[in-house]
Protein backbone atom coordinates (compact mmCIF):
# COMPACT_ATOMS: atom_id res chain seq x y z
CA UNK A 1 0.00 0.00 0.00
CA UNK A 2 1.04 3.48 -0.89
CA UNK A 3 1.04 5.91 1.41
CA UNK A 4 1.36 9.69 0.28
CA UNK A 5 4.09 11.55 2.47
CA UNK A 6 5.53 14.87 2.69
CA UNK A 7 8.65 17.10 0.87
CA UNK A 8 10.32 15.90 3.69
CA UNK A 9 9.76 12.45 3.36
CA UNK A 10 7.04 12.15 6.58
CA UNK A 11 4.61 9.50 5.68
CA UNK A 12 1.12 9.98 6.47
CA UNK A 13 -0.74 7.86 9.12
CA UNK A 14 -3.43 5.13 8.39
CA UNK A 15 -5.83 4.71 10.77
CA UNK A 16 -7.49 0.89 12.66
CA UNK A 17 -9.22 0.70 9.06
CA UNK A 18 -7.10 1.50 6.39
CA UNK A 19 -7.93 5.33 6.01
CA UNK A 20 -5.55 7.79 5.29
CA UNK A 21 -5.58 9.89 8.92
CA UNK A 22 -6.38 14.20 8.31
CA UNK A 23 -6.32 16.21 10.84
CA UNK A 24 -5.94 19.75 11.35
CA UNK A 25 -2.45 21.55 12.88
CA UNK A 26 -3.76 22.62 15.66
CA UNK A 27 -4.58 18.97 16.74
CA UNK A 28 -2.00 17.44 15.40
CA UNK A 29 0.24 19.87 16.97
CA UNK A 30 -1.44 19.61 20.64
CA UNK A 31 -1.16 15.36 19.62
CA UNK A 32 2.35 15.69 19.78
CA UNK A 33 2.12 17.43 23.07
CA UNK A 34 3.65 20.49 21.93
CA UNK A 35 0.80 22.94 22.97
CA UNK A 36 0.70 24.21 26.79
CA UNK A 37 -1.86 26.55 28.23
CA UNK A 38 -1.51 29.51 31.33
CA UNK A 39 -3.15 32.24 33.18
CA UNK A 40 -2.65 34.72 35.41
CA UNK A 41 -4.16 37.50 36.87
CA UNK A 42 -3.71 40.96 38.02
CA UNK A 43 -5.78 41.68 40.98
CA UNK A 44 -7.18 45.77 41.76
CA UNK A 45 -4.47 47.20 39.60
CA UNK A 46 -4.87 50.56 40.06
CA UNK A 47 -5.50 53.33 37.65
CA UNK A 48 -2.33 54.44 35.95
CA UNK A 49 -0.49 51.42 37.26
CA UNK A 50 0.96 48.67 34.71
CA UNK A 51 1.16 44.64 35.46
CA UNK A 52 3.66 42.89 33.10
CA UNK A 53 4.19 39.52 31.86
CA UNK A 54 7.41 38.30 30.66
CA UNK A 55 8.53 35.55 28.39
CA UNK A 56 12.47 34.34 27.44
CA UNK A 57 11.98 31.73 24.91
CA UNK A 58 15.39 30.43 24.72
CA UNK A 59 15.68 30.22 28.52
CA UNK A 60 18.98 32.61 28.43
CA UNK A 61 19.99 31.05 25.88
CA UNK A 62 20.63 27.32 26.56
CA UNK A 63 17.09 26.85 23.90
CA UNK A 64 17.58 29.15 21.17
CA UNK A 65 16.84 26.69 18.87
CA UNK A 66 12.73 26.47 19.58
CA UNK A 67 10.66 28.95 17.92
CA UNK A 68 7.64 29.14 20.27
CA UNK A 69 4.00 30.79 18.75
CA UNK A 70 2.01 32.56 21.75
CA UNK A 71 -1.49 33.95 21.70
CA UNK A 72 -2.87 35.77 24.75
CA UNK A 73 -6.11 36.66 25.65
CA UNK A 74 -6.73 39.44 28.12
CA UNK A 75 -10.09 40.57 29.64
CA UNK A 76 -10.63 43.47 31.77
CA UNK A 77 -13.79 44.00 34.45
CA UNK A 78 -13.92 47.10 34.91
CA UNK A 79 -11.64 50.12 33.24
CA UNK A 80 -9.79 50.36 29.73
CA UNK A 81 -6.55 48.23 29.67
CA UNK A 82 -3.40 49.25 26.97
CA UNK A 83 -1.53 46.08 26.00
CA UNK A 84 1.91 46.84 24.73
CA UNK A 85 4.58 43.80 23.29
CA UNK A 86 8.01 44.60 23.58
CA UNK A 87 10.92 42.86 22.19
CA UNK A 88 14.45 42.46 22.82
CA UNK A 89 13.75 43.15 26.98
CA UNK A 90 15.98 42.65 29.45
CA UNK A 91 14.31 41.00 33.18
CA UNK A 92 15.28 38.92 36.39
CA UNK A 93 12.54 37.57 39.14
CA UNK A 94 9.22 37.29 38.97
CA UNK A 95 6.77 34.95 39.57
CA UNK A 96 6.99 31.63 37.43
CA UNK A 97 3.84 31.12 35.48
CA UNK A 98 3.68 27.23 34.86
CA UNK A 99 2.33 26.56 31.46
CA UNK A 100 0.77 23.49 30.89
CA UNK A 101 0.28 20.46 28.43
CA UNK A 102 -2.82 20.15 26.58
CA UNK A 103 -1.66 16.45 26.08
CA UNK A 104 -1.62 14.66 29.23
CA UNK A 105 -0.46 11.56 28.52
CA UNK A 106 2.40 9.75 30.28
CA UNK A 107 5.23 10.50 27.23
CA UNK A 108 4.17 14.56 27.36
CA UNK A 109 5.97 16.70 29.38
CA UNK A 110 3.14 17.95 31.63
CA UNK A 111 4.66 21.56 31.66
CA UNK A 112 6.58 23.81 29.70
CA UNK A 113 9.42 24.19 31.87
CA UNK A 114 12.14 24.92 29.83
CA UNK A 115 11.26 28.21 29.02
CA UNK A 116 10.81 31.59 31.44
CA UNK A 117 7.87 32.58 31.73
CA UNK A 118 6.80 35.32 34.63
CA UNK A 119 5.07 38.01 36.02
CA UNK A 120 5.90 41.28 37.66
CA UNK A 121 9.51 41.00 37.02
CA UNK A 122 12.42 43.20 37.43
CA UNK A 123 13.06 44.74 34.10
CA UNK A 124 16.24 46.31 33.33
CA UNK A 125 15.79 47.17 29.77
CA UNK A 126 12.82 47.77 27.84
CA UNK A 127 12.98 46.50 24.80
CA UNK A 128 11.59 47.88 21.70
CA UNK A 129 8.04 48.46 21.28
CA UNK A 130 6.83 45.62 18.85
CA UNK A 131 3.38 46.23 16.28
CA UNK A 132 0.79 49.05 18.01
CA UNK A 133 -1.29 48.70 21.26
CA UNK A 134 -3.99 47.15 21.93
CA UNK A 135 -6.83 48.83 23.80
CA UNK A 136 -9.09 46.26 25.82
CA UNK A 137 -12.00 47.63 27.02
CA UNK A 138 -13.54 47.81 30.40
CA UNK A 139 -17.32 48.23 31.63
CA UNK A 140 -18.80 47.97 28.08
CA UNK A 141 -21.74 45.86 26.84
CA UNK A 142 -21.71 42.18 25.86
CA UNK A 143 -20.47 41.61 22.31
CA UNK A 144 -17.38 44.33 22.48
CA UNK A 145 -14.14 42.33 22.22
CA UNK A 146 -16.26 38.85 22.49
CA UNK A 147 -18.99 38.02 24.28
CA UNK A 148 -18.89 37.04 27.76
CA UNK A 149 -20.90 35.79 30.72
CA UNK A 150 -21.43 39.19 32.56
CA UNK A 151 -21.52 43.32 31.65
CA UNK A 152 -18.41 45.32 32.25
CA UNK A 153 -16.04 42.12 30.71
CA UNK A 154 -14.42 42.45 26.92
CA UNK A 155 -11.16 40.97 25.45
CA UNK A 156 -9.10 41.40 23.16
CA UNK A 157 -6.23 38.68 21.44
CA UNK A 158 -2.58 38.96 20.49
CA UNK A 159 -0.51 36.61 18.65
CA UNK A 160 2.67 36.45 17.53
CA UNK A 161 5.62 34.04 16.35
CA UNK A 162 8.71 35.15 18.80
CA UNK A 163 12.55 35.05 17.71
CA UNK A 164 14.24 32.65 19.90
CA UNK A 165 16.43 34.71 20.61
CA UNK A 166 14.83 37.74 21.94
CA UNK A 167 13.33 38.43 25.47
CA UNK A 168 9.67 39.64 25.18
CA UNK A 169 7.53 41.35 27.72
CA UNK A 170 3.85 42.45 27.79
CA UNK A 171 2.83 45.06 29.26
CA UNK A 172 -0.99 45.83 30.23
CA UNK A 173 -1.52 49.14 31.90
CA UNK A 174 -4.89 50.95 33.22
CA UNK A 175 -5.35 53.59 31.17
CA UNK A 176 -9.15 54.27 32.83
CA UNK A 177 -10.09 56.00 35.74
CA UNK A 178 -11.25 53.27 38.29
CA UNK A 179 -9.46 50.23 39.85
CA UNK A 180 -9.75 46.89 37.70
CA UNK A 181 -8.82 42.94 37.41
CA UNK A 182 -6.78 41.98 34.41
CA UNK A 183 -7.32 38.34 33.54
CA UNK A 184 -4.48 36.92 31.06
CA UNK A 185 -4.64 33.66 29.31
CA UNK A 186 -2.45 32.35 26.73
CA UNK A 187 -1.58 29.34 24.31
CA UNK A 188 2.31 28.29 23.78
CA UNK A 189 2.84 26.55 20.90
CA UNK A 190 6.58 24.98 20.52
CA UNK A 191 6.66 25.01 16.80
CA UNK A 192 9.13 21.90 16.19
CA UNK A 193 8.75 22.11 12.42
CA UNK A 194 8.69 25.57 12.10
CA UNK A 195 10.28 27.53 8.49
CA UNK A 196 9.87 30.90 7.32
CA UNK A 197 7.22 31.92 5.35
CA UNK A 198 5.70 28.17 6.29
CA UNK A 199 7.43 26.34 3.18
Amino acid sequence: MFVPTNKDGVAGQIDYSGRLVINDNIRQTIALGNVYRFATKASSLAAGASFIVAFDPSMNGTHVGNHYKEKLSAESTASEVTLSLYEGAAFTAGTEIIAHNFNRNDECDPSLNIVTLVHTPTVSVDGTKYAGDVTIPGNTALGVGRTTSSTGEASDEYSVYLNPTKKYRWVFKNTGDTTTNVLVSGRIILEKDYRAGGV
